[in-house]
């Protein structure tokens, strides 16, 4: 499931990059540092979903159980 950027990050992002562009004065490493941080944003919320994923299957074995009993 692909998820929108939240709006937070994306203002977030949209400062790194245009400092970056202040103070390097160059397109292709602000591009660069652009892209990075959308990766690193991408890999942190699919590793947050599985982390979540695995603590809700984990509680509702839990649950389960104690109905059994």
């Amino acid at each position: 499931m692909k998820r929108l950027m939240d709006v937070k990050v994306l203002i977030f992002l949209t400062i790194i990059c245009v400092g970056t562009y202040f103070i390097t004065f160059s397109f292709a490493i602000t591009a660069g540092v652009a892209i990075l941080a959308v990766v690193i944003d991408n890999v942190y919320t699919t590793w947050l979903d599985k982390k979540e994923k695995q603590y809700l299957q984990k509680f509702e074995k839990n649950k389960s159980e104690e109905e059994q009993e």
